[in-house]
């Protein structure tokens, strides 16, 4: 085979690999959700399992150059946090659940997740991680209209007495928190592009525009605001320029987590009466008296165990243990999903030990951010900000989902500074050339 067809060869081999991250992501962010009444019954199963057979394919085609190289997982030092959390939250899962089956297909999809992120911080740069979410945010944006014009009515919601925007979804905050990434994504995407002096992709302030748009539609402020705190926060960088202003994202987490916690559950019942005057509810939407019953149920069975990873909500036993705390009849009574917090949903699954994990890799990844570059960095706080405040009232990981996907592209790009990477044989970011003037300019100095 000559240089010319193998070129040829690795070229398409690099569009291929590409369009299967495009298409992991873009289900990642929900698709095909509501639109799934448009298809059959079994495409419905290829899109809830094909992205994690893509995984395993892509990360097993790109490990060697043939047959007896090929391997699933390599590995390296550097992450050995990530490594470390993913084994404590499988063990400590297997070793409590009473669903072993189920459990073992949660936890092995979580983890092939984690090793895809890390296998693509591995094959990617930032700047070409961040064109593979953009043009998966803009499909889903298009997939969005299109359910919007063949589906008007799933498409809307009635919560809280309004009618909503909800997209795909079937309900207004997962809607809202996806844009708001989308909305994150090109801001990203805008100063990477700026920096080069390349042009923006197409459609790029179409883009920005009905991502906005709709997020105002979906009426959900708590996204709004998790989506303009991180931006501003990236503009503010972008103005400043003094890696002396970053944050060390683990701590900003942790803190901000557990805090959220003991001043909603303490010091916010305190002013009651200031939040019936402004018409407030003060708790949180039901949520606090929630939060109270599942930390006494927490207190008293499987403290450090938790109930197995996503399985808190499928065990009848848990659930019952959650119900005693409320009247018969009344909304506690009768919720059966979901703790409304990313870091009580994170004890309820794995414990105390598995918390711990987490709060380990989280420290342990993200320490000395100044070593990371402008794009790395600005990748890894804008999620991690995002993640913070979306946590406050909703919970976050699931085996697959953009949620965990993102969380380990930030902890494998913010943990890959300590190791070497070796060269990458997919398509990597070209810096564009310099104008001419600069590029005459420099072969005359050159020549000189």
């Amino acid at each position: 085979m000559d240089n010319r067809t193998a070129i040829q060869k690795r070229s398409q081999m690099d569009m291929f690999w590409d369009f299967c991250c495009f298409i992991t992501v873009l289900c990642s962010l929900g698709f095909p959700g509501n639109l799934e009444r448009l298809f059959p019954g079994g495409m419905n199963l290829v899109f809830q399992y094909g992205p994690f057979m893509l995984q395993i394919v892509l990360m097993l085609l790109s490990s060697g150059e043939d047959v007896m190289d090929i391997k699933l997982f390599e590995f390296k030092k550097c992450y050995l946090p990530i490594y470390t959390m993913l084994v404590v939250w499988f063990a400590v899962s297997m070793s409590i659940t009473r669903y072993p089956k189920e459990q073992v297909i949660a936890c092995t999809r979580f983890t092939v997740t984690a090793l895809f992120a890390i296998w693509m911080v591995e094959k990617y740069t930032v700047e070409h991680i961040l064109e593979i979410c953009y043009y998966a945010c803009l499909a889903m944006l298009f997939f969005t209209l299109v359910g919007l014009v063949l589906l008007p009515g799933p498409s809307f919601s009635r919560e809280n007495g309004e009618k909503t925007f909800c997209g795909l979804y079937t309900t207004k905050n997962p809607c809202a928190s996806e844009l708001a990434i989308g909305l994150m994504i090109g801001t990203m995407l805008h100063g990477a592009y700026k920096g080069r002096r390349r042009r923006f992709p197409r459609f790029f302030i179409l883009y920005m525009a009905v991502h906005m748009a709709l997020l105002l539609l979906c009426k959900a402020t708590g996204a709004l605001f998790c989506a303009l705190i991180p931006i501003s926060y990236l503009l503010f960088l972008r103005r400043h320029h003094n890696p002396r202003l970053r944050l060390h994202l683990g701590v900003v987490y942790i803190v901000a987590s557990v805090g959220f916690l003991v001043f909603a559950l303490t010091i916010i019942p305190l002013f009651a009466p200031l939040f019936e005057a402004l018409g407030k509810d003060v708790t949180l939407t039901g949520r606090t008296p929630m939060w109270e019953q599942l930390i006494t149920v927490m207190t008293e069975h499987n403290s450090f165990t938790g109930f197995g990873f996503t399985m808190f909500w499928k065990d009848p036993l848990a659930v019952k243990l959650f119900h005693n705390g409320f009247r018969r009849g009344s909304w506690g009574a009768t919720m059966t999903y979901g703790a409304h917090n990313a870091l009580l949903e994170i004890w309820l699954d794995v414990g105390l030990i598995g918390v711990a994990a987490y709060f380990g890799m989280l420290m342990l990844s993200f320490q000395r951010p100044e070593q990371l570059t402008e794009i790395q960095y600005e990748f890894c706080s804008s999620y991690i900000l995002w993640q913070t405040l979306k946590g406050f009232t909703e919970r976050s990981y699931i085996p697959f989902n953009y949620q965990t996907l993102f969380l380990f592209l930030c902890a494998g790009i913010s943990c890959s500074r300590y190791g070497a990477q070796k060269p990458s044989r997919l398509r990597r970011y070209q810096p564009v050339s310099p104008p001419p003037k600069e590029r005459a300019a420099g072969n005359l100095t050159e020549g000189a």
